[in-house]
């Protein structure tokens, strides 16, 4: 398994990865508005043989400090537990 930064080219993976990892669309929403608002800071990708198994995000917060949130964190059905 290869973590790697996520790339422009891995945003359709990415998607199809939250719909697959949860029971509603919304975690797949939520990182699409996060990249709209520019609030992404890291996002990473796991990958096997070239295909996205894992996702995991880390985006801007509001708060009276400097805080990153993590979420979503997504793992392929088939690779969980």
């Amino acid at each position: 398994m290869d973590i790697s930064p996520e790339k422009p080219s891995h945003h359709s993976g990415v998607r199809h990865l939250h719909v697959e990892a949860f029971p509603t669309p919304a975690e797949a929403a939520l990182v699409d508005q996060l990249r709209k608002d520019c609030d992404e800071v890291i996002s990473l990708v796991a990958l096997e043989e070239g295909n996205i198994i894992g996702h995991v995000m880390f985006s801007r917060m509001s708060a009276p400090f400097k805080a990153l949130g993590l979420a979503p964190v997504s793992v392929s059905p088939h690779w969980q537990r």
